[in-house]
């Protein structure tokens, strides 16, 4: 959203640095990750190196640097982006209810072509008690956590968490808009009008599961055609074009996970709370314990909707036909794939030792004929 409002941004004195949608691949490169499902995963330095000097040229402006793959970062990668952006740095986490968040993890993986079920990404989230199957963000080698990592790096007085509460939808938006010093609405207006990304019913779910295995593990699909055809395709038509039913149940845990979510969310909570940093919301969202669903999202029901099935199609077509999920554009084309270097020709006396003793001797022993006869014919 915000490099579509970069121009509105520099007049009210705050730089949105780099040119491309966001800033996953500068983040990339600071904190050592690549991108996947890409021709060029990189990461490069010149991804940051051209991010780096506009924003060592802003001057006076403030400067807006966002990626969730940022937090993603060990001690030492978080050392390094603080170092990248310069000083003064404020770092903003956003938190939300582990009930909410684990179902949107797992669906957001399973548009990008994940094979696992449900149940299977939940029992391996909860398996350990310091949410380090959770998320990147939650677990790294350096024996920290997500805040305390964080903390160490900021110092508290420059760490805000901000938790989502669906009661205060535009709470995350109107934060930012007053720590930029932004006018009210310029960016909650700017969300709305273009929607939000929403969940998934448990029927269009067990749909893209069903794509996925049979593209991924039937035809072998490349990840990158996934990632064309149902990320991009199907499964963005579904989530764009679609509004679920009021009877369409929506993906959601057992009742085991959710206890296991509470659990989990309060000793989190308990450590933002140990930092000392500002904490915009109530902490206690993280326990809160909502409903419960034991319908497995992964099973494809006999029938489906006609809906369904005409918007996975069309995403899909529009997709095979190299235009975006809404028919309105066209993708740029990807870039032709590096042409493999000619090998250099075999050493025969290699070759010839790989061969069996009696096949050689056969060979050889026609090819004499062969030479022989040739010989007699020109006699």
């Amino acid at each position: 959203m915000a490099r579509d409002l970069r121009g509105r941004l520099r007049k009210e004195g705050v730089l949105y640095p780099g040119r491309q949608t966001n800033h996953i691949r500068p983040a990339g490169w600071l904190v050592g990750l690549p991108v996947p499902f890409t021709p060029d995963p990189g990461p490069r330095r010149e991804w940051w190196e051209s991010v780096r000097d506009e924003i060592e040229g802003a001057g006076d402006k403030r400067v807006l640097f966002s990626d969730e793959r940022i937090c993603w970062a060990d001690i030492d990668g978080a050392r390094r982006v603080v170092e990248g952006l310069g000083q003064p740095a404020h770092g903003v986490l956003v938190v939300r209810n582990l009930a909410s968040y684990s179902p949107s993890v797992w669906q957001q993986n399973l548009k990008g072509g994940a094979l696992e079920s449900l149940d299977e990404h939940l029992r391996e989230v909860f398996s350990k008690p310091d949410l380090s199957k959770m998320s990147p963000p939650f677990h790294r080698r350096d024996g920290r956590g997500l805040v305390e990592r964080w903390t160490e790096v900021l110092g508290p007085e420059n760490l805000t968490v901000i938790v989502l509460e669906k009661e205060h939808p535009d709470r995350l938006l109107s934060t930012f808009e007053q720590m930029l010093g932004l006018p009210e609405t310029m960016l909650t207006g700017a969300s709305a009008a273009k929607g939000s990304n929403r969940g998934l019913s448990t029927t269009e779910a067990a749909l893209l599961m069903a794509l996925n295995r049979r593209v991924l593990e039937e035809w072998r699909a490349s990840r990158n055609q996934q990632r064309d055809l149902i990320f991009r395709g199907a499964a963005a038509r579904l989530v764009g074009a679609r509004k679920p039913g009021p009877d369409e149940e929506r993906v959601g845990m057992p009742q085991w996970a959710v206890e296991a979510a509470a659990e989990a969310g309060g000793k989190f909570a308990e450590s933002i709370r140990a930092a000392g940093v500002r904490v915009i919301g109530d902490l206690g969202e993280l326990t809160r314990m909502g409903p419960s669903s034991e319908k497995d999202p992964t099973v494809l029901p006999e029938m489906i909707p006609s809906d369904i099935a005409l918007e996975a199609l069309s995403g899909m077509f529009a997709a095979a036909s190299g235009w975006n999920w809404k028919h309105t554009k066209r993708w740029p084309p990807r870039p032709a794939s590096a042409k493999k270097r000619p090998q250099p020709p075999a050493d025969p006396e290699t070759v010839l030792q790989t061969v069996p003793t009696k096949t050689l001797a056969s060979v050889l022993a026609r090819r004499v004929a062969q030479r022989a006869q040739r010989v007699v014919g020109r006699r």
